[in-house]
Formats: C-alpha cells, structure tokens, sequence
C-alpha cells in the first residue's frame, strides 16, 4: 500500500466512527478525484468544516461543492434545489466552464470542473431545454 493510500486511509479513521469504515471509506475510494486530495490535511480540514464528521453527509456533489467554493469568494449553498438560486458570481463560473468543456469530455477530469460543468447541466435544464439540446 502506497503512503499516499496510507495517509487517506488513516484521515479517514481520525474522522469517521469506526462502524462506518467499511463502506465510507470504500465509497470515497471509488472517486480518484476525491481521494487523491484526502492527503492534504488542508482538503480534509475544509472537508470537516463544511460538511462535518457524518460519512453520509460526505456525498460526491457536497465535497465538490466545498472544493468548487474555493474558486469563489462565497460559499456555494447545499444542496442546490435550482440554478436560480445561486450568486451572479458563481453562475458565471458556471457558465464559463460549461463553454470551455462541453465538447471535450477530457476537460471534466477534475473534481472542481466536473462540478461546474454538471452545474452547467442544470442551467440548461433550468432554462427548459431538453438532454438532446445539451
């Protein structure tokens, strides 16, 4: 096992209650994006603080939120119930990246910009249109 494999490993344990590690722990594991950043204990400590120590709570859209917010100067609200509701400033990120990826599926390798494009999605279904029309 590599250090790096170690290293989540034991940031996962020092948060968790130990009768959720089977599964949290093998949940996070699927999701390369998410788990190679639980080395940095700067990730896991904004982790920690904006969704707290509840395994369930640590869903892929709610981390990608919390690291999403970084490249605001907001906090983005959780969950997202619709695209209306979020700042100009973060609409606009949205929409950027919506441009800048939508026709290269290589662009949504990280954790951040698949958050940003999926938000993108949601715009346009938020402005009616339909899944062929994306």
């Amino acid at each position: 096992m590599e250090k790096q494999e170690l290293q989540a490993l034991n940031t996962l344990k020092n948060i968790f209650p130990e009768k959720s590690w089977p599964w949290a722990i093998s949940s996070l594991r699927r999701s390369p994006q998410i788990w190679d950043q639980l080395e940095s204990a700067e990730f896991s400590q904004q982790l920690i603080k904006g969704i707290g120590v509840d395994p369930e709570d640590w869903t892929p859209g709610r981390i990608a939120a919390i690291q999403g917010g970084k490249d605001s100067s907001e906090e983005i609200p959780w969950p997202i119930e619709s695209f209306d509701e979020l700042s100009a400033e973060i609409k606009q990120k949205v929409h950027q990246t919506y441009q800048e990826t939508i026709g290269d599926p290589e662009a949504n390798q990280d954790l951040t910009t698949a958050f940003w494009f999926a938000l993108g999605l949601l715009s346009e279904k938020a402005s009616g249109k339909s899944w062929l029309e994306t």
